[in-house]
């Protein structure tokens, strides 16, 4: 036996860590060394832009651009196959090609200039029926008429009117049917002493279209002149495209059934900001799809581009939208939309009264999940597909209109409020918190990536993520998911992060050394940390406004900076910019290949004095967050404790309150030790606006409230600049809840925008 004293014994300890000790922070240095080479070019071709110009995709085209790929230094390509519309022989969705298939679409049919009601009925169980249908108020018993103009083109089942017990369902009285594509005038009497339901049914059939005029009216007899009916106001172009004040009964869809050009012209304009964007998409006279069916003669793009890819040396990333599943329009634009959203309208998000909103699907129902693994299945099958790329942080199918932004109501699917319920219980109140419904969906997107892993990993395929850097958008034209980047690297859920900040005033290098490049830098430390491949799309359609006379000079500049950076790719969005400027991408890319690859660990070491650097201040461990005014009204404010809020510009995405007399309560699940809090006001785009000016923050310990802080001209302490936070510190307490009082905002502004709050 051989024997070790303790001094011995203490030197091989001491060595033994120190060995250790150099592992790890050689390992940590591996990690964060950066890429392997110098930074290598991407482009997105989306099928339906380059549609739109003089050059649409076919075979020669294709085969052309993938041909010239290598020698411009572009290694990697994205080809867009599109949620709700595919350009591929698809399965599980409507061809590009195929808009007078879609059963939802509305079409050219209007009836003495008013709109009408275009209803999806699907089959029924005997005995049963689907509609729309109004519910009415009644005390005594009264005898009704109720009448209007209805067609339907299924045959055998037809269209009819029906009045309905609203406490029993029993059917009170039924008119005939009509069964034909005009429009036929039926009538309906009958007597109610109770509340009941009028509507416009059909038994159904698998593509029941029921036509309802918007002329239906409901009368008591001893009333001729009263109408009883708000008639769904069916001429109002709402955000949904559908009747605002109809009820939906066992149906699979109901649109609108106008003409966009019959409305008037200023009104056009207001309702329909964008609507030659679609137009010319979806425009049956339009020239585009004479290019569109052209281009489907000479072949599948999808097959062609893999193909093409393969020989030429290319990676070829099939690029999805997940979260978009149709998109409403009036004639004579078409609808977009898939097929399982026509046939599963149970799947559809809806808002607090269960009324549906078109396009967007909720994650928590595994069946949603299973279509959209389905969709996955089917482009990576392709030959020269290497993977797929999911763009999941905000939904293209936005509705036209003045409230467009209503679709952020819609996360109320009863899947998601089960799962709402066995987390935080049942609100008191009937009010369910914005945040956390957001982020209930948020996690159902992260189950579908977790489910999706083991698909891709069999097939060998890989998983890009096409995302912002921050984990929540809440402005008007996104879903509004609480979805982290940084947890879905950090969990091994995609091989590589394509980060797309959406920089809008074109000049992504001063982003990227300033303070909005902070939340990119921390993603890409993370995808390093995780062994992630990691990219950054250069949103080119900024610099073409910006810089209109220095276009390709400010494209080359912009490369050759990023290149500079630590990412893997970077990209270009889209082909048609890339082929604009060619020259330019040509110089960009021989710069680029002369640069070795960063040796050296990045310093990242600036990220650590960000605002969620030690942040114990989460909504997960918040029991509610809550901003009352002067009055002492109650508003839900979750959104404020998000951790990476500081750069969003956006105004409508974030609670605001009165300057004076308002203050905002954090309550925590269970109490934390704080040391220090941080908050974030004022409105990043109106400098020096909304911003608080005077407040007081205190703690709830033992329950009793002690001041904290008091802050004055907290504007002016940090430079007025809003992406800063007003930083309060305090010897550490071990606290149930804080509290800031506002007494004044800046610049005399009547409001105060609240954007986050931080601590640790």
């Amino acid at each position: 036996m051989k024997i070790v004293d303790a001094k011995s014994r203490r030197v091989g300890i001491t060595r033994a860590m120190r060995l250790a000790s150099f592992i790890v922070h050689l390992a940590l240095v591996m990690v964060a060394t950066g890429r392997t080479g110098p930074a290598k070019l991407m482009i997105d071709v989306d099928f339906f832009d380059t549609l739109g110009g003089v050059n649409y995709c076919s075979s020669n085209w294709i085969e052309r651009f993938f041909e010239g790929c290598p020698g411009h230094g572009v290694k990697r390509v994205t080809w867009r196959c599109n949620g709700q519309a595919a350009n591929f022989p698809s399965r599980t969705n409507y061809r590009w090609t195929e808009p007078d298939m879609i059963k939802s679409a509305a079409d050219e049919r209007r009836y003495d200039g008013a709109f009408a009601a275009k209803v999806g009925v699907g089959p029924q169980k005997a005995g049963s029926f689907g509609g729309i249908m109004q519910r009415i108020e009644v005390k005594g018993e009264h005898e009704f008429a109720f009448r209007g103009m209805v067609g339907s083109d299924a045959i055998p089942s037809g269209a009819f009117l029906a009045a309905i017990d609203a406490e029993s369902g029993r059917t009170l009285a039924r008119s005939g049917e009509s069964r034909s594509y005009g429009l036929r005038r039926l009538d309906l009497r009958f007597k109610a002493s109770k509340p009941f339901y009028v509507g416009v049914f059909s038994s159904g059939a698998e593509d029941t279209h029921v036509f309802v005029a918007d002329n239906l009216s409901l009368k008591r007899l001893d009333e001729p002149k009263k109408e009883l009916l708000a008639n769904g106001e069916m001429e109002d172009v709402d955000s949904f495209m559908e009747p605002s004040r109809w009820l939906q009964r066992n149906v699979r869809f109901v649109v609108l059934n106008g003409d966009a050009t019959a409305i008037p012209e200023a009104e056009r304009r207001k309702r329909f900001p964008s609507i030659s964007t679609f137009d010319m998409i979806h425009h049956p006279e339009r020239p585009v799809l004479t290019r569109a069916l052209k281009a489907e003669d000479e072949g599948d793009s999808l097959e062609l581009a893999g193909k093409a890819a393969k020989r030429h040396g290319v990676e070829l990333y099939a690029w999805l939208d997940p979260l978009d599943d149709g998109t409403r329009c009036l004639p004579p634009v078409k609808t977009a939309s898939s097929r399982f959203l026509e046939n599963h309208p149970e799947f559809r998000c809806t808002d607090a009264n269960g009324r549906p909103r078109w396009g967007a699907l909720c994650f928590a129902c595994p069946e949603v999940r299973a279509y959209k693994t389905d969709m996955v299945r089917e482009v990576i099958a392709y030959e020269g597909v290497s993977g797929v790329v999911l763009k999941v942080h905000y939904q293209h199918n936005i509705l036209w209109g003045l409230d467009s932004f209503m679709h952020h109501d819609c996360l109320y699917h009863p899947a998601i409020i089960e799962r709402y319920h066995a987390r935080w219980g049942r609100p008191a109140d009937g009010r369910y918190g914005m945040f956390r419904l957001r982020t209930l969906h948020g996690e159902a997107v992260m189950e579908w990536l977790r489910e999706l892993r083991p698909v891709l990993a069999a097939a060998g395929k890989r998983l890009c993520m096409f995302q912002a850097p921050r984990p929540y958008l809440g402005g008007s034209d996104v879903g509004g998911w609480y979805l982290p980047p940084e947890k879905i690297v950090s969990e091994g859920l995609c091989d590589d992060m394509l980060i797309e900040p959406r920089w809008t005033d074109g000049d992504h290098l001063a982003h990227f050394a300033g303070a909005d490049g902070i939340s990119v830098k921390r993603l890409i430390r993370a995808c390093r940390a995780a062994g992630v491949g990691v990219g950054f799309d250069l949103y080119y359609t900024a610099i073409s406004k910006n810089f209109r006379e220095t276009r390709g000079e400010e494209l080359f500049r912009q490369l050759v900076g990023l290149a500079k950076e630590d990412v893997d790719y970077i990209g270009i969005y889209e082909e048609n910019h890339f082929r604009k400027f060619l020259g330019d991408v040509d110089r960009a890319a021989a710069e680029i290949a002369k640069m070795p690859a960063d040796a050296k660990t990045p310093d990242y070491s600036d990220l650590d004095d960000g605002p969620r650097s030690a942040n114990v201040i989460t909504p997960a461990v918040c029991r509610e967050v809550a901003l009352y005014d002067c009055s002492g009204v109650k508003t839900l404010a979750d959104e404020l404790v998000v951790e990476s809020l500081v750069n969003e510009p956006r105004w409508s995405a974030y609670p605001c309150a009165p300057s004076t007399n308002s203050h905002l309560l954090v309550t925590f699940a269970q109490s934390l030790e704080l040391s220090e809090v941080r908050l974030f006001s004022g409105h990043l785009r109106w400098k020096n606006s909304c911003a608080a000016g005077d407040f007081m923050l205190s703690g709830l310990e033992g329950g009793k409230w002690t001041r904290l802080a008091s802050v004055s001209d907290a504007n002016t302490l940090k430079g007025r600049n809003q992406s800063a936070p007003n930083v309060c510190r305090f010897p550490k307490r071990r606290l149930d809840a804080i509290r800031f009082d506002f007494t004044r905002g800046v610049d005399g502004s009547p409001t105060v925008m609240l954007r986050g709050v931080a601590g640790r």
